[in-house]
């Protein structure tokens, strides 16, 4: 079918890992990175 699976709240190494065990395509959450504001993340990129 083609379709991609995304993690939320990923908040630990360890649930991460237990994740790409399960074949979770992608992962978002605070142990990825914890929300910035727009402008830092544009300042830092050159946008």
């Amino acid at each position: 079918m083609g379709k991609k699976t995304i993690a939320e709240f990923v908040e630990s190494a360890e649930i991460l890992e237990h994740l790409m065990q399960l074949g979770v395509d992608y992962a978002q959450g605070y142990f990825i990175g914890k929300p910035k504001p727009l402008d830092q993340i544009i300042t830092k990129n050159n946008l």
